[in-house]
């Protein structure tokens, strides 16, 4: 009884000194997010809401895509928000990553009146109703934390928030700076 005793003990301490193999991180991450903030130009303020996606790249890089809807005031404007371009993370070994977001920023911008005469076609961008196109550029300093993962999952999860300033060339307040809430999934 004793020699079994001492050699299950053995095969205890043995499993549990064996480094685990470290996972590699996930690949691909898709977000929601919610943002508020102003247009300083005009003083109007707002938010959206929005979808995304984005692949890392290196262990530094990630590309990224994401599509939003949102709504100011001063003067009042729904927007679709086309966000095209990188996340430079800080390789990190802890599951914080501070990060820098470089994007092409395209919008879509109309007045109330105009989505109320012509709804989808002013999301999609395609309404002949008032509808203004403008590019720029969206940078912006953010933080992302990796939540703990169940063992051997393949999915993760990831909460972030990110401070944005856009400026967009064209008729209309140049300007939006933002501040975005983010919940992603990782595979």
């Amino acid at each position: 009884m004793n020699f079994l005793v001492l050699v299950l003990l053995s095969q205890a301490q043995v499993s549990t000194t064996q480094p685990e193999a470290r996972k590699e991180p996930p690949k691909w991450e898709v977000f929601m997010g919610l943002q508020g903030g102003i247009r300083p130009d005009t003083l109007g303020g707002g938010g959206g809401a929005l979808l995304g996606v984005n692949r890392q790249i290196f262990s530094w890089l990630r590309a990224e895509l994401s599509l939003g809807l949102g709504v100011y005031s001063q003067p009042v404007d729904v927007l679709t928000m086309i966000r095209i371009g990188a996340r430079l993370e800080w390789p990190t070994q802890g599951r914080l990553r501070p990060f820098v977001v470089v994007n092409f920023a395209h919008q879509h911008e109309a007045g109330w009146e105009h989505v109320l005469k012509d709804p989808v076609p002013v999301v999609l961008g395609l309404s002949e109703h008032g509808m203004n196109h403008r590019s720029g550029i969206e940078t912006g300093l953010g933080l992302s934390y990796d939540l703990p993962a169940r063992k051997n999952s393949i999915i993760s999860g990831r909460v972030g928030v990110k401070a944005s300033v856009t400026h967009l060339l064209g008729v209309g307040s140049p300007r939006y700076v933002d501040l975005t809430t983010l919940v992603g999934l990782c595979f």
